[in-house]
């Protein structure tokens, strides 16, 4: 056995305490206090954006939870600052609880500068941070109140994960940040001003927040303020809405930004975009400031352009200069509110009652109606109680007002042709916006030729880059470019009374609209990139590639260009730094240099598997490492691709898959007939399902167990596919543990070593997180009852796998590597393998 003390992560050690104020506090409590803590990973990454580098910084966390950003700021600090020799941290927390978890974590970080010879101090404010802040902006000007602060303001850093709640207009919060001149609706927004008044001049913010801001009315005066003052340095998006807080289960865009009042250098933002925040592989661009906040743009909506895909999209739209009070048109949000109107409700239009319209009356562009098959009562009542609510028949387009982030498209229009019907009024339900001309019906082209612009995918396109969430609001319609209102009426002629595709839809806005500007078409890149991804699909590639990062590779491997048609493919034997360089030049996605493994690993493993690519056919015995590893299309896979969106691409495809399995089926396959066979006892004999940990997990049983845990009981085994391959319950049952429905928080492998009496608890570490601090805690909860000692083992098949996660696994636990199987690591452990007793 050897011993070893892992490197100081004091990120580790808060989020120990992190997860110990959580294991003691129930949903219910901390959503009181909109208690959304900063996962570690997040929190570190946030800490990578500091660029200060100064012998004396003082540090501001509003809303500081235990204190976990604080700490990943100190960290980072002391790890990578060379003339640091002074720290002044200084955090707000209206949750008095958690005074105690805050000065645990401080008082790590206390140690640790103590040991640099840096002077550390902190102040704990247990405080509204309104109330906070509005103290210390008023103190500000008011010297002697200032001198009974006792709180220095003018901060060089400030970093926080604030809450999000909205803001009674009626409270004492709202009343407060009305005295500083501070006017917004959302506690995070309120936050984020006050750190503005706080923060020193060529001070620092970095901030995790909800995307909402970046748009709309709501935080209009916020950003008319904020930025108004400070210029972005960096921006950071995760793809994926429910990942970044996926321990509290909250489903919303985030982005982590940074911000100062000085200019970036050279003007320029670094952009970048994940999946996830485990996600390594990163798309990176740097964009001009002007183009995230355009100079011209009073209400300061935020440009969230991530690639030159969506560069080029502004470009395009930026050269619509109307917006639609310049042609004389506006756009309204439904007036009725069914629940509210339901007295007045009837079952279908006719002399005495309106036609009451729906989103779900939308199709394929128009609105038709009635649609019967719905429950809900299509007709409102004409008369007093709803001359208000009711606008004249006429020539209108409607937009839905709601989508699901899963939805091909976020806008979606569609015309109201009177003429189909006669009616004199009709009525318009809240979940839609519709278009008017003062109040009045459209022209019957223009509003033909406006829904044929709105449902075109450059719209559609450009409108995420600055709508941070699923609603698309009436103010969000007005802020966008339009054509003239000659070029809405030639529009409308093309699309009169036709049933027109999404691809004719784009040919025709391109070339009324654009002129067939020069460079790539961004439409027509999306449209490639969807038809790759939709190949993939029907080849059956597992939903994990199914993604922009895969449909890319797969339209390099090709040799496909955007504007070339699948009959065009090609099959060139190419690296995998090749196919980032294509993917980077003709569809202006750019991924970070440190992404090749990511793309190697998570997709190119995958098309192999699949029968998709063959790697190396010039030389098949080619080293993995080697920087001439290439791979090149499967001859028949090439040409059943180049007959995609052809008459006989069905045909062909099911031919190929009838005697190619998919990848699914292929897995299915291998893991059948390759099952791990492992013997319990002299009557008991387990199958294990191939991949995943397994073949760790069989080491673990016949190696780690006969050294470490002699003629030990063996009590439960996962596996990859079932979950679970052997369940001893009454033995587990004896020790005083039951366990309900719990197979998803159970350990690998499970071990009564009888000898000492203790229960051993291994996970099996391959491609996921080992026993962390807050994995210790769930075990340690799930096995709460047990009346014997509980020992956590973090095992890897190698050192290298080892090496990628050292420095999460938790204290107090132990480490097996199965390629040095009679060694234990101990982390700051016992002298012996055993059980932790708590002081």
């Amino acid at each position: 056995m050897y011993f070893i003390e892992t490197k100081d992560d004091l990120t580790q050690k808060a989020d120990l305490i992190k997860y110990s104020y959580l294991k003691n506090n129930s949903v219910d409590r901390r959503k009181k206090y909109s208690q959304f803590f900063t996962p570690s990973i997040v929190a570190e990454f946030m800490a990578s954006l500091i660029s200060l580098d100064k012998p004396y910084i003082r540090i501001l966390d509003p809303g500081a939870g235990t204190g976990i950003l604080s700490v990943a700021v100190i960290e980072s600090i002391l790890n990578s600052s060379k003339h640091i020799n002074k720290i002044e941290l200084v955090v707000v927390e209206i949750d008095t609880t958690l005074e105690d978890h805050l000065k645990k974590s401080f008082d790590i970080c206390a140690t640790k500068c103590e040991e640099k010879n840096i002077d550390f101090s902190y102040s704990i404010i247990n405080e509204d941070f309104i109330e906070f802040g509005y103290s210390q902006i008023i103190g500000k000007s008011n010297s002697t109140f200032f001198e009974d602060s006792l709180i220095p303001t003018d901060f060089d850093l400030i970093i926080l994960n604030p809450p999000y709640q909205k803001i009674q207009s009626v409270s004492n919060s709202r009343k407060l940040l009305s005295k500083i001149g501070i006017e917004t609706s959302n506690l995070y927004t309120a936050f984020l001003s006050i750190c503005g008044e706080l923060l020193n001049s060529s001070g620092q913010i970095i901030a995790i927040t909800p995307r909402s801001f970046c748009n709309g009315t709501y935080f209009k005066k916020f950003r008319e303020y904020f930025f108004r003052k400070f210029y972005f340095h960096r921006i950071h998006i995760y793809n994926q809405r429910n990942r970044a807080f996926n321990e509290d289960d909250v489903l919303q865009e985030n982005i982590i930004f940074s911000v100062s009042d000085s200019k970036p250098h050279h003007n320029k933002v670094l952009v970048t975009t994940s999946e996830s925040p485990e996600d390594t592989f990163f798309k990176t661009i740097e964009v001009d400031h002007n183009s995230i906040i355009l100079p011209s743009d009073k209400t300061k909506i935020i440009h969230v352009i991530n690639d030159n895909y969506s560069l080029n999209i502004v470009k395009r739209i930026s050269s619509l200069e109307n917006k639609l009070v310049d042609i004389n048109m506006g756009v309204s949000t439904g007036r009725v509110v069914d629940f509210r109107a339901a007295p007045q409700l009837a079952d279908i239009a006719d002399r005495a009652n309106a036609p009451l319209l729906y989103p779900f009356h939308f199709s394929n562009g128009k609105i038709i109606y009635p649609h019967k098959s719905e429950k809900k009562k299509e007709a409102i009542k004409i008369n007093s109680n709803t001359s208000n609510l009711l606008v004249r028949s006429g020539f209108y387009v409607f937009c839905k007002r709601f989508s699901s982030k899963e939805e091909k498209k976020r806008i979606v229009a569609a015309v109201f042709n009177p003429d189909e019907y006669e009616f004199d009024q009709i009525g318009i339900e809240n979940h839609l916006n519709y278009f008017h001309s003062h109040n009045n019906p459209l022209t019957k082209y223009i509003a033909y030729g406006l829904a044929l612009y709105l449902n075109s995918t450059i719209v559609d396109q450009y409108f995420r880059l600055f709508n941070g969430h699923t609603q698309v609001n009436a103010e969000d319609l007005r802020y966008l470019p339009y054509p003239t209102i000659q070029q809405l009426e030639k529009l409308g002629i093309y699309s009169f009374n036709k049933s027109l595709s999404q691809e004719e839809i784009d040919l025709i806005i391109e070339k009324e609209l654009f002129n067939m500007a020069s460079g790539e078409n961004p439409t027509s890149i999306n449209k490639k990139i969807n038809e790759a991804l939709e190949i993939l699909k029907q080849f059956g590639l597992p939903k994990d590639q199914q993604n922009e990062r895969s449909a890319l590779t797969l339209l390099a491997l090709l040799n496909l260009k955007p504007d070339q048609n699948w009959a065009s493919a090609e099959s060139p034997m190419i690296g995998i730094t090749p196919i980032m360089d294509f993917i980077k030049e003709f569809y202006g996605k750019e991924y970070a240099a440190n992404t090749r493994e990511s793309i190697r690993r998570q997709t190119m493993h995958q098309f192999v598997q699949a029968g998709l690519v063959i790697p190396n056919p010039d030389e098949p015995n080619r080293p993995t490492n080697s920087p001439k590893y290439v791979y090149q299309m499967e001859e028949s896979a090439l040409k059943i691709i180049k007959e995609y969106s052809t008459e006989a691409w069905e045909v062909s495809l099911s031919k190929y898959l009838s005697t190619v399995k998919t990848l699914i089926a292929r897995y299915a396959q291998e893991r059948e007939g390759k099952r791990i066979p492992l013997k319990i006892s002299e009557k008991v004999e387990i199958y294990l399902s191939p991949g995943g940990q397994n073949e760790l997990v069989e080491k673990i049983i016949k190696e780690f167990c006969p050294f470490f845990t002699p003629n030990a009981n063996l009590i439960y085994v996962g596996d990859t596919e079932t979950k679970w391959a052997y369940f001893n319950e009454d033995a587990l049952k004896a020790l005083n543990v039951e366990i309900e429905d719990q197979h998803g928080k159970m350990p690998d492998v499970i071990v009564h070593y009888t000898e000492k009496n203790w229960l051993v608890l291994i996970e099996a570490v391959t491609s996921h997180g080992p026993i962390d601090p807050k994995r210790k805690i769930e075990l340690e909860e799930l096995f709460a009852n047990c009346n014997i000692g509980l020992v956590f083992i973090t095992t890897f098949l190698d050192k290298k796998t080892m090496l990628q996660y050292l420095d999460k696994v938790a204290w107090e636990t132990d480490i097996w590597v199965a390629d040095n199987p009679t060694h234990l690591i101990h982390l700051n452990g016992k002298r012996f393998l055993g059980p932790y007793v708590k002081d």
